[in-house]
């Protein structure tokens, strides 16, 4: 236990770093519940609520407020985040609870905690990664910290009621302890990463693909060892077991029974929120028919790449700023200046001459395989591709990592330039994209 505690341990070192990225996560998050709380204090019947309909940022769902306002399973949590709703009882406890005493559904606020959590425990995690794994100087690790901070959708994924900063939380958390054992050549236990594994898929299944990932990069092929395989096969059952019972249990009778009380009083069905459309006959199509259903071939992959993987992910567009393509933002939006696009391409190409200086370090291709697999999902399935820069926390502190092993590479004032140029971009994307956030909300 005080193992664990320790985890979250801040040490004093550790706060210089900590108190710019902890102010920042509380003022957007601040900024998300002041501009939603007239609307979304009120109590609501509806098992959707006001959430889902009135709730728009750069296409983030509003699910979680949903379930912790008035907790259900819907379809595609169930099989996509499978612990997801489990989680969240708590957080539905707490406000149920702040509801009976003040009349207003606090949901927001008791969400908003957990959002802040994970976000200062995820930078956190990547400064000592930095720190005690690339062995850069506070001063450096500071600054990766605060440029991960500055991307625009890491800033905006820190205060939005989806799953994503939850990811954020966990992946690094992964990518931290992978990395110490493999500094220090000590193996991730078939238990850690089992209760890894359980965490990640738990809140996005794609997840425990990484967390596998990160045992087999860490410990080799011990990975492959009899007990490794069973204990880990029993962890993907119990997901997949979890995500079944959900449906039969929970949902399938949920849909039912509205669909039942839609028909007995002659109504239409009401449109269901953009987020959640069911698969047609659900419960009769294959679990991998129903995930086929989100693959996407017909948008372009590198105009994609361009303007939304590097371009909204780090930089926000002034033009159809923070829009959702439900609600009319196309699904490519250009900059009307070239600066964002040459920050853009100088991340990347630093980020690609740091993997080059860390050609042979494990970790380096451990973060090359998630990004691979993050390639896989959304350029070659086209998983979300259409607004995959929300998925920015799954992925985007790579390209800081992958420029630390640069600086770690460089000596004398060539490394104290290139972290000076990294600290000035760094103060000029969260100033440029904290104001937008702010104009957006206020």
């Amino acid at each position: 236990m005080k193992r664990f505690l320790h985890l979250f341990h801040v040490n004093r070192g550790e706060w210089p770093a900590m108190i710019p990225v902890l102010l920042v996560v509380l003022t957007v998050n601040l900024l998300v519940i002041v501009h939603y709380w007239p609307l979304f204090s009120q109590p609501s019947d509806s098992i959707w609520g006001p959430f889902p309909s009135n709730f728009h940022v750069s296409g983030f769902d509003a699910l979680l407020y949903t379930m912790s306002s008035r907790w259900n399973i819907f379809y595609n949590i169930c099989f996509r985040h499978p612990l997801m709703a489990y989680l969240l009882i708590p957080t539905w406890a707490v406000t149920r609870l702040l509801l009976l005493i003040t009349g207003y559904n606090c949901v927001q606020w008791v969400l908003g905690v957990q959002l802040v959590f994970c976000a200062f425990y995820g930078f956190l995690f990547f400064y000592r990664l930095l720190h005690d794994v690339l062995h850069l100087t506070s001063l450096e690790s500071s600054t990766l910290v605060w440029l991960l901070l500055s991307f625009a959708m890491v800033m905006v994924s820190t205060a939005v009621p989806d799953h994503f900063v939850f990811s954020f939380f966990l992946l690094l958390l992964t990518l931290w302890l992978a990395g110490q054992r493999i500094s220090s050549g000590k193996p991730l236990t078939t238990a850690e990463t089992f209760w890894l594994f359980i965490l990640t898929a738990g809140v996005t299944l794609t997840n425990g693909v990484k967390t596998l990932l990160a045992q087999w990069l860490a410990d080799g092929r011990r990975v492959f060892r009899l007990r490794n395989v069973l204990v880990l096969a029993v962890g993907g059952l119990l997901i997949w077991g979890v995500g079944k019972i959900s449906y039969e249990l929970i949902v399938k009778p949920d849909i039912e029974a509205r669909t039942a009380a839609k028909q007995k009083s002659g109504k239409q069905p009401h449109p269901q929120a953009p987020s959640q459309k069911q698969p047609q006959k659900d419960g009769q199509k294959s679990l991998l028919s129903n995930y086929l259903q989100w693959a996407d071939t017909t948008t372009p992959r590198w105009t994609s790449f361009r303007e939304n993987l590097m371009g909204e992910t780090l930089i926000l567009h002034r033009s159809h700023l923070l829009e959702d393509i439900g609600t009319g933002r196309p699904i490519f939006v250009a900059y009307s200046s070239s600066l964002p696009y040459i920050i853009e391409a100088f991340l990347v190409l630093l980020a690609l001459l740091g993997f080059l200086a860390a050609f042979r370090q494990r970790l380096a291709w451990l973060a090359l395989s998630w990004i691979t697999f993050d390639a896989v999902i959304h350029y070659v399935f086209g998983f979300g591709l259409n607004e995959v820069y929300i998925m920015a926390c799954h992925w985007a502190f790579l390209l800081p990592l992958m420029i630390g092993y640069l600086i770690a590479r460089l000596t004398s004032w060539a490394r104290r330039a290139l972290t000076l140029i990294i600290l000035l971009i760094a103060a000029s994307m969260l100033t440029y994209n904290l104001t937008l956030i702010a104009s957006y909300l206020i």
